[in-house]
């Protein structure tokens, strides 16, 4: 199976929350990049394609840490289909995510999602930078993609307010 990963383009925003609806079985997730994108807050949307059929997406956004805005940026919401769940899409659009960070020069990745998976790309839970979320603990993670991004950097983290609610 190919899979094809790009930036999204014009006209797609119909497609990619349906696979977020698909994906999770509510419109939350559907609803925050929705509002991302009304806001100007979208920085970035990757898609992943399959036979020209939109089957994956990641956004990426402003995060504020302890008062500073545009502090780092967050990963998500990450959606894969679920008929197309389990064949590495999922781990293809977090490569390319990271990648699209680094040709924009972004210093710090959060993420709230399962350790086990996020790790594997270089993840650590953010308190190892002084990071916190709400009471997320071990499932509230950080990735330096700029070697000493992270310092200077401490306290709490408010993602942009499309999550309020999500």
């Amino acid at each position: 199976m190919k899979v094809l990963i790009r930036v999204e383009e014009p006209g797609e925003d119909e497609a990619i929350s349906e696979v977020h609806i698909r994906a999770f079985g509510r419109t939350a997730e559907a609803e925050v990049v929705e509002s991302l994108r009304g806001r100007g807050a979208l920085l970035a949307s990757l898609v992943a394609l399959v036979r020209d059929r939109i089957v994956g997406h990641v956004a990426l956004s402003p995060v504020e840490v302890g008062g500073m805005p545009r502090a780092a940026v967050a990963l998500g919401p990450l959606a894969v289909d679920p008929d197309y769940q389990g064949r590495g899409i999922g781990a293809l659009l977090v490569d390319a995510f990271l990648q699209h960070c680094r040709v924009r020069d972004e210093g710090l990745v959060v993420v709230l999602g399962y350790p086990g998976y996020y790790g594997r790309f270089g993840f650590v839970p953010a308190e190892r930078f002084g990071l916190h979320y709400r009471d997320a603990g071990e499932a509230f993670q950080a990735l330096e993609v700029r070697p000493g991004a992270a310092e200077g950097l401490a306290g709490e983290v408010h993602y942009h307010p499309a999550f309020d609610g999500a």
